[in-house]
């Protein structure tokens, strides 16, 4: 069996096939089809976007609507090169409207779909929700996700025995989607969005620390399109964390301090530090759950690691590769325009049409 990992992407002859089904939004299970325009249709995955995943997609024949019931709608990708073929699931998406366009009495009708967080960013807590010290943590995630017929999976190196050292409260009123990405945040783990329509809860991992899944070379695996776009954010790094935690009250066998604030600075040698700028560029760090001295300034730290350098982005074309997901750290090589090479954080995909190559533009966010 060919390794998928280890498949030229570009390769002579490849061949691309794209098909619809029609999805059940509370089991998932695939209970009907439609069928796509031809070369037609996008999406875009964003691993900061406020959805993740957002696609244009143009329907030929069919309705995402079946007896009465809207239905999600779920991407499949068949790839064939050589003696290698598989299937992939590309996306499965809520639809929040469809459109036409009758022109020769045919109509070419279009949905607007998101992934499967806008489920908890287009609603809000009817009632206060609260979680006390001792509860667990990621049975709280899962109720959030799930009472509202969502799907959570629980990925590697999520601590599930973790519980609730201070109270947590979310008001009435409050956007869900927003208060289920601050609680991931909080035990340390972020919600990712599955290709099945599922969220993932998952360690977070400092994109430093990832190792690279994929390699792009000019000229092998996966053909890219002359030149790159380049961009930087020499306004935006930070010099200064100030990071803190506040509480009313402790239980009487709890180590931590009632308050407790650290200030963390960049050394007046390295790049942006107020030596260098001649101000302070500061962020606040809230911290949730009580912790030490030396954590809490262990958690100011990495913040300012992560944000006090100037990040270059740069943007390529390049043959799809389908297992390939936002959030996953690659390696770039270009040594025809640059010479330029780095590791870097897949931030954006977006394919704007569902046709030969799968022809994908991705921003990478570059670190080393």
């Amino acid at each position: 069996m060919t390794d998928e990992r280890s498949v030229d992407w570009g390769a002579t002859g490849r061949k691309d096939y794209y098909r619809l089904s029609l999805v059940d939004p509370f089991t998932l299970a695939e209970v009907g089809s439609a069928e796509l325009e031809s070369g037609s249709s996008s999406v875009t995955w964003s691993y900061s976007g406020e959805n993740q995943l957002g696609a244009t997609i143009d329907l030929a024949e069919g309705d995402y609507r079946q007896g009465g019931y809207d239905r999600m709608v779920r991407i499949h990708h068949t790839v064939e090169i050589g003696d290698f073929a598989k299937d992939y699931t590309m996306a499965t998406c809520f639809v929040s409207n469809m459109s036409a366009q009758p022109k020769y009495r045919q109509s070419r009708r279009s949905l607007q779909c998101y992934g499967p967080l806008w489920r908890h960013t287009k609603d809000v807590f009817a009632l206060d929700f609260t979680r006390n010290p001792g509860d667990n943590c990621v049975d709280g995630i899962r109720y959030l996700v799930e009472v509202d017929g969502g799907t959570l999976v629980i990925g590697p190196g999520v601590d599930t025995t973790r519980t609730h050292t201070k109270g947590l409260h979310c008001s009435a009123g409050q956007n869900k989607g927003e208060a289920l990405r601050a609680y991931a945040g909080f035990i340390g783990c972020e919600l990712i969005t599955d290709v099945s329509g599922a969220l993932e809860l998952r360690e977070y991992v400092e994109p430093q620390s990832r190792e690279p899944v994929y390699t792009f070379t000019s000229g092998s695996n996966c053909i890219y399109l002359p030149g790159y776009g380049y961009e930087t954010n020499r306004d935006e790094p930070i010099n200064k964390v100030v990071a803190y935690f506040s509480r009313e009250s402790k239980q009487d066998d709890d180590p931590y301090p009632l308050s407790d604030s650290v200030q963390v600075y960049l050394n007046p040698e390295d790049d942006y530090s107020f030596q260098r700028c001649g101000r302070n560029r500061t962020q606040v760090l809230q911290v949730s759950e009580p912790c030490s001295h030396d954590d809490l300034t262990a958690q100011a730290q990495r913040v300012l690691d992560e944000r006090s350098a100037a990040i270059e982005y740069v943007t390529i074309e390049h043959a799809g590769v389908p297992w390939l997901r936002v959030g996953d750290a690659v390696r770039y090589i270009n040594d025809v325009d640059g010479p330029l090479s780095c590791i870097a954080i897949i931030e954006e995909m977006a394919v704007q049409s569902l046709g030969p190559f799968c022809v994908t533009k991705s921003k990478l966010r570059c670190y080393v």
